[in-house]
C-alpha cells in the first residue's frame, strides 16, 4: 500500500524542511499545497492554491486528490511525525481503512499560562472518492468518513504527532484567535456553518477565556447533531464536568 502524505504550507513564509524530514521512511510521495506567493516553475509535488475566499478543506482536498497514494495522510508544516513504528508498516499490517494518530501540543492562552494536550484524531485514511474535508478553518474529515470504514488507533508509544502551532506569544495567539474567529463568524453568516463550526467556535472562546461563550457554542454544537462520536462524548464531558463544578 502507498501513503502520500499532503501539506498545506505557505512556503513564502514557512520552511517545511522538520516535517518533511520526518516523514521520510513513511510515506511514498508529499504533496505540498502552497497557499502563500505564487510559485512559478513549481516542483510537480508543489500546488499552488489561488484563492480569494481561502478555505483550509479546499486547500486539502485539491492536494487530497493530485496524491496518488492508496492512503493520505494529512498533516501541517508545523508538525512533526515521532514514529518508532513506521506508517507505511502500520497500515500494510493492518486492515483498516481510518487511522487515529495522537497529537501532542503545548496551548497558549490569552492569560499567559500553557497547558500540555494530548489528543487523537483521524489522520490517515485509505482514499476514496466520497472523503471530502469541509470546514474553511479547523478542516475536518470526520463528517464524510464511511459508517463502514474500520477505525484503528496508533498507541503514542508507536507514534504521534508533535505540534507547535499553539506553542506561540500570546499576542500571536491573540491574532490568531481573532483571525479564526472572524472566519468561523463568517461561515454562520453564509449559512455555511455546521455542528464543527461551532464546535471550534467553542475551543476558540475557551482560549480566549471567555467561557459562557464557550458553552453556548458547544451546547449548539451538540444540538446540531453532526459530530461524530468522539466529539460528541468530549462536549458532552466536558458540559457535565463544568456542571458539577458550579454546583459545588
Amino acid at each position: 500500500m502507498k501513503v502520500s502524505a499532503v501539506i498545506i504550507c505557505d512556503l513564502s513564509k514557512t520552511d517545511p524542511s522538520r516535517t518533511l524530514t520526518s516523514l521520510k521512511s513513511n510515506v511514498d510521495e508529499v504533496v505540498i499545497v502552497n497557499t502563500g506567493e505564487r510559485i512559478i516553475n513549481a516542483e510537480s509535488n508543489i500546488i499552488n492554491y489561488d484563492s480569494k475566499d481561502f478555505s483550509f478543506a479546499e486547500a486539502r482536498n485539491i492536494g487530497i486528490e493530485k496524491a496518488i497514494g492508496d492512503y493520505i495522510f494529512s498533516i501541517d508544516s508545523d508538525e512533526v511525525l515521532v514514529w518508532k513504528d513506521t506508517i507505511k508498516k502500520i497500515v500494510d499490517n493492518n486492515i483498516v481503512d481510518v487511522l487515529y494518530i495522537t497529537i501532542k501540543q503545548w496551548h497558549t492562552y490569552l492569560n499567559g499560562k500553557s497547558e500540555f494536550q494530548e489528543y487523537s484524531l483521524p489522520r490517515i485514511f485509505y482514499k476514496t472518492d466520497k472523503l471530502k474535508y469541509s470546514n474553511r478553518i479547523h478542516e475536518t474529515v470526520s463528517k464524510s468518513l464511511p459508517k463502514d470504514f474500520t477505525h484503528y488507533s496508533i498507541s503514542p508509544e508507536k507514534s504521534y504527532i508533535a505540534h507547535t502551532g499553539y506553542d506561540i506569544s500570546v499576542k500571536d495567539m491573540k491574532k490568531k484567535i481573532e483571525r479564526n474567529v472572524a472566519k468561523a463568524m463568517d461561515m454562520i453568516n453564509r449559512g455555511e456553518a455546521d455542528a464543527y463550526t461551532y464546535y471550534h467556535l467553542g475551543k476558540l472562546f475557551g482560549v480566549a477565556g471567555e467561557i459562557a461563550e464557550q458553552l453556548t457554542m458547544y451546547s449548539y454544537a451538540l444540538s446540531l447533531k453532526g459530530l461524530n462520536k468522539y466529539h460528541t462524548k468530549e462536549l458532552q464531558d466536558y458540559l457535565i464536568l463544568y456542571t458539577k463544578m458550579e454546583e459545588s
